[in-house]
């Protein structure tokens, strides 16, 4: 049974890769060893069931990955890395990993934790204190009352004498790192049960604080593990501190207003289309949810033309943003509607819009800083690059292929005797359009296979799309098939994750059967299924002979004995990033399997030396 892992990053690993061996050469471009180990333990393959070691899955990687490598120089070959369509999904992703270098340079990096502050921490790590508070907004009431508590000792007698103070009064259990700033804390932690604090301001407002007792705390993981949380909890509290001293020196008296008529015509739009949409994908159609789609951001452009899109939309403390500028940047986001309104719209588009004003100040910061040409930056960005263009070019293919009549007739003819010619999928499809959500249906996975313990925990979750569905003709099950280059889908294993517009779907196999004979002696019962087969399987074919052109041009090497040496990671992981300043995509984008294509090169090298 496939399980895949869902996994957590919050910063990047290297992409500047060391000097190493190389596995593949493609052109002038090479594969080393640490990238193909990189790319290979990050990206999730579900692969058809003749490859079973993990050598097989090497090779069907590293052949899908050089696949990728030659699409991409297609396409800067013919243009296609300066077309309006590549920088409109591609720039989101730039500006994200030029603000997560702004945020590792002014933040992440200038945080620092010493031995002395794991030791000093380790001593609060382990205790609870349970705490009472006065609150106060005057200072001078707030020491008057700390003269009286002097005298009286406790804040619970201090209150019984003064009635009016119990507002004021409150009590909680404080764990390590509760506190905003360190010194309050450490002042909490050091006292001894009974004892309190002078008056202390704090944003504004003044506290008392009294030690009424102390828990201990006895983690039960490790020592060596104790230390590495309390240094992650220190640095978090640091980082978190400096963020928000930066944020406000960033956007310190300066105030974004975007143009209204232009959000008007937006909102407008994108209410309209979605509203004259009453197809839309299955994975979408059974959530409360509306997503916005690729084809969405198509229509939404195409209706406000050029002049519109090109107009100045809002302007912040370091340049222009126009209206592409901002649908663009909403492709790196989840948008998604609670329901179809025109005021569920408005507030959406709005609320987005105040994330997008933040996130392109940090990233035009970025680029005045000069990170737009830096090495870090642009090494990160080659995998997403060579991804988004070899999608690009491909799908000029898909109106190449065309299915005739004739030959759904030729291939109903075919069928009609073989009882494994055409197969009904039952399948069970999970969805969402938001990572954390996923992120959780991946770790349920990955402990429990009971279908019923997850569609009862997310039965009633707006976020999820949970459909059941065994219809003769359905898309799904044709671009898992397509995706994972896997002609037969095999029961009780899940596939994917399969990108379906702006969500991701995972999809368990409940059941396989065979088409009965009175559907299949039905032509115009499977016709649908009959011209999904056949185009994808043209398409396909395609797709392998332009790929062996293309290997011919450019050229390809594999370096078989580096890449036999080298040892990978068997865990099939789908790992999300959280990047600086808000936001998170997946570490990698998905390289999906596509492979046979080089060996019908090899094949064609022996027959033309």
């Amino acid at each position: 049974m496939t399980i895949i892992l869902f996994l957590l990053i919050f910063t990047h690993p290297f992409l500047l890769y060391a000097q190493s061996n190389n596995v593949a050469k493609i052109g002038n471009v090479t594969i080393s060893d640490e990238e193909f180990k990189y790319r290979y333990e990050l990206s999730p393959m579900a692969l058809p069931k003749e490859f079973i070691n993990e050598d097989s899955l090497k090779y069907v990687f590293l052949y899908s990955l050089i696949a990728e490598k030659l699409w991409a120089m297609e396409a800067i070959d013919k243009g296609f890395n300066t077309s309006e369509r590549f920088e409109f999904y591609f720039n989101p992703i730039k500006k994200a990993i030029i603000r997560d270098k702004l945020f590792e340079l002014e933040i992440k990096d200038k945080v620092t934790v010493s031995a002395e502050d794991i030791n000093n921490g380790i001593k609060n790590y382990f205790k609870i204190p349970k705490v009472e508070v006065l609150s106060f907004f005057d200072s001078a009431k707030a020491f008057h009352s700390y003269e009286r508590l002097v005298k009286l000792g406790s804040i619970d007698s201090l209150v019984k004498t003064d009635t009016s103070l119990k507002a004021n009064a409150s009590t909680f259990d404080i764990e390590f790192t509760t506190f905003k700033d360190e010194a309050i804390e450490n002042m909490i932690f050091n006292l001894a049960p009974k004892q309190f604090t002078k008056p202390i301001e704090n944003d504004n407002a003044w506290f008392i604080f009294q030690i009424d007792s102390i828990k201990t705390n006895l983690p039960s993981d490790s020592q060596e593990k104790s230390l590495k949380d309390v240094e992650e909890l220190i640095r978090n509290r640091r980082i978190k501190n400096l963020y928000n001293k930066y944020y406000a020196e960033v956007f310190n008296g300066y105030s974004i207003r975007a143009d209204e008529k232009l959000f008007t015509t937006l909102a407008n739009t994108v209410f309209n289309i979605l509203k004259s949409d009453t197809e839309r994908e299955p994975s979408q159609s059974d959530s409360s949810k509306i997503y916005l789609t690729e084809s969405d951001y198509d229509r939404i452009k195409q209706t406000l033309g050029k002049e519109i899109l090109n107009s100045r939309f809002f302007t912040t403390k370091f340049g222009e943003v126009t209206l592409n500028d901002f649908l663009s940047d909403l492709t790196m986001l989840t948008i998604s509607f609670p329901d179809l309104s025109r005021n569920s719209v408005n507030k959406v588009l709005s609320n987005k819009l105040k994330t997008v004003m933040q996130q392109e100040s940090f990233y035009q910061l970025g680029v005045k800083k000069g990170l737009e040409n830096s090495a870090n930056v642009l090494s990160q960005l080659i995998p997403w690059k060579d991804n988004l263009l070899a999608q690009i070019i491909k799908n000029t293919f898909n109106s190449k292929v065309t299915v005739s009549e004739d030959e759904m007739q030729k291939y109903y003819a075919s069928i009609i005797n073989d009882s494994s010619a055409i197969t009904n999928y039952k399948y069970l499809m999970i969805s969402s359009g938001d990572l954390e959500t996923i992120e959780r249906i991946f770790n349920m996975l990955a402990v429990d296979q009971d279908l019923e313990n997850i569609e009862n925990y997310y039965k009633n979750s707006a976020s999820v799309s949970i459909i059941t569905t065994d219809e003769l003709s359905n898309p799904i099950i044709d671009k898992i098939k397509s995706q994972f280059y896997s002609s037969d889908l095999r029961k009780n294993n899940w596939y994917g994750p399969i990108r379906l517009s702006n969500t991701y779907g995972l999809v368990k196999i409940l059941d396989v059967q065979e088409v009965n004979d009175t559907t299949k002696n039905n032509f115009a019962a499977i016709k649908d299924r009959i011209r999904s087969r056949l185009y994808f399987k043209k398409l396909d074919g395609l797709l392998e002979s332009e790929t062996v052109k293309l290997a011919n041009k450019f050229g390809v090497t594999v370096y078989k004995s580096e890449l036999n040496d080298l040892q990978l990671s068997n865990i099939e992981m789908f790992v999300v990033r959280y990047l600086g300043f808000g936001g998170r995509i997946a570490a990698l984008p998905v390289t999906t399997p596509f492979y046979k294509w080089y060996y019908m090169w090899k094949s064609d090298q022996k027959i033309n030396p």
